[in-house]
């Protein structure tokens, strides 16, 4: 995340939010993010309820100063909600207590499974029903505030149709791969892309370089396609 012009950041406060249903693990995007914004992340007691990754909410009030100009802004961040209804409940619940101007969701956002097990269905039903109903909670709380969108390494790409299609109604902006310049005259950039995991979507996954080895060549692959979830070798798909 970085200013249209050259931008100096200054921290001039830190939110400190107890939630005991969120865990203290930081994940590695948190870091980035830490050490580009010079914030810190939310300590919370370890949560009481069962999740599959761990997640952090971080959140800071930054001042942005260029070309004898100054903005302050309020950011709240999170990622790997998948799906998981009380962790949106949480970050509805953080959002009307921070008021923040700027919320970024950092990917890993859809339910992993169906009780089908049908993880395109499952996926592309949320994100139609009740993704947008949280995003619009968020906006009834600060009708001004911006909501920035990349979809991770769980999430099925075929799924961009629809959060393309909330980006069209301007309740989120999806930036995947692109920038958008918020009211603040910040421009927040993001990607989906990463590099290769152990783990069996492969949508969103791309190696460094084309001569790079294959790391994983004995996971069975999967992708997302509009006949739903396809299957080969990882040595294929890369």
């Amino acid at each position: 995340m970085m200013g249209s012009r050259e931008m100096f950041f200054e921290r001039i406060d830190d939110r400190n939010p107890v939630n005991h249903r969120i865990r203290p693990e930081i994940h590695p995007r948190k870091r980035f993010l830490k050490r580009v914004a010079h914030g810190k992340p939310s300590t919370s007691q370890a949560t009481t309820q069962p999740a599959p990754n761990s997640m952090a909410i971080w959140t800071a009030t930054l001042k942005c100063s260029g070309n004898n100009q100054e903005d302050t802004v309020r950011i709240l961040f999170t990622s790997d909600l998948h799906g998981m209804i009380w962790l949106y409940d949480s970050l509805v619940d953080l959002s009307e207590q921070c008021r923040p101007d700027l919320i970024i969701l950092g990917g890993d956002l859809l339910p992993r499974l169906d009780k089908h097990g049908n993880l395109l269905d499952a996926q592309r039903h949320f994100a139609i029903t009740v993704f947008p109903s949280y995003c619009l909670k968020m906006h009834d709380i600060n009708p001004d505030v911006h909501i920035g969108v990349i979809l991770g390494n769980d999430d099925c790409q075929m799924v961009t149709r629809e959060s393309e299609d909330l980006h069209r109604t301007g309740l989120i902006r999806l930036v995947d791969n692109s920038a958008w310049k918020t009211r603040h005259s910040w421009q927040v950039i993001g990607t989906s892309l990463v590099p290769e995991t152990p783990f069996h979507l492969k949508d969103f996954e791309r190696r460094d370089c084309e001569a790079d080895p294959v790391r994983y060549p004995s996971v069975q692959a999967m992708y997302s396609s509009d006949q739903g979830i396809g299957i080969l070798s990882s040595s294929a798909w890369f």
